[in-house]
């Protein structure tokens, strides 16, 4: 079985206000383009989403309208991703999956995640194991010190950026959060635990388009690509 854990809670820092998991492009929020696509992919058995509290009422709600099946649990994230993660670990426990199931880990205000893409990468890491979206850096990358003085200029050749969902098996992905907890441990995303815990992942070629909101101007570039796919 393969279940995947969306991640919605984050504090939108960088929006200026804006709640972009509710914001809503042509009629409907930033999260149902993300459910959608997970909904529609056919190696996801089962969805968990991790939302802050005060949403928790309303995407219900939204879920129940858009009759999204799948999603079998809608839970109150941490203060981080990383916690947030980790809680939707615990409620996959508590439905049942065991350590041999395939979990996937992808951001809510990423919403234009392709559905081949999804089946894709859960194909592979069925196989390979923990794998993980991502594409090549196209421009050239500077590594700077603490004043923002030049250090070197990095390889480009060898640099990937690095995207959800990323998938990895259920007992492998509980070993690197519980141990990280352990030792205090945190990482932006759910590879690198698993990097500094000695476990490999594999890289799969995603698509540019899949960005994470972040700043009120990626709004505008999802509004663009979401047009385009409607025309």
């Amino acid at each position: 079985m393969n279940f995947a854990i969306i991640a919605a809670a984050g504090t939108s820092i960088r929006m200026n206000g804006i709640n972009k998991i509710l914001y809503k492009i042509y009629g409907k929020p930033v999260i149902y383009w993300t459910l959608r696509a997970f909904e529609s992919a056919e190696e996801v058995n089962t969805i968990i989403v991790v939302v802050k509290p005060e949403e928790l009422s309303e995407i219900n709600k939204l879920i129940k309208q858009w009759n999204f099946t799948k999603v079998k649990s809608v839970i109150i994230g941490g203060e981080n991703r990383q916690q947030s993660i980790f809680l939707g670990i615990q409620k996959a426990e508590q439905l049942g999956f065991s350590d041999k199931d395939l979990c996937v880990m992808h951001d809510g205000a990423r919403p234009l995640i392709k559905i081949d893409k999804i089946n894709k990468l859960i194909q592979t890491a069925n196989k390979k194991g923990a794998t993980v979206l991502a594409v090549a850096a196209k421009d050239t990358i500077k590594q700077v010190d603490e004043q923002q003085r030049v250090i070197r200029t990095l390889d480009r050749d060898c640099l990937w950026l690095v995207q959800t969902p990323q998938a990895v098996r259920f007992g492998i992905v509980k070993d690197v959060f519980e141990r990280s907890i352990e030792e205090n441990f945190f990482s932006t995303d759910e590879a690198g635990l698993l990097e500094h815990f000695g476990y490999s992942v594999r890289i799969i070629e995603g698509n540019y388009e899949n960005i994470k909101i972040t700043t009120p101007e990626d709004l505008e570039i999802v509004k663009a690509f979401l047009r385009k796919k409607q025309l």
